[in-house]
């Protein structure tokens, strides 16, 4: 996350990571970390792909 705005160069390297991600077969999630401008923006490109994990969220892995 970053405490200043984001250069279109920022935005573009998002759109790229989540483009990358969304081409496999996973789910994926992030938190805080992240920030939500750019999970919003990520959730846009990856959707049912990407889920937000908050404090006290339980995240279940199956193989």
């Amino acid at each position: 996350m970053k405490r200043t705005e984001f250069s279109e160069a920022d935005t573009a390297e998002v759109a790229e990571i989540a483009n990358r991600l969304k081409s496999y077969k996973s789910h994926f999630a992030t938190c805080h970390c992240t920030g939500l401008p750019v999970f919003n923006q990520m959730k846009e490109i990856m959707g049912e792909q990407l889920t937000y994990v908050r404090s006290g969220d339980e995240v279940v892995v199956e193989y």
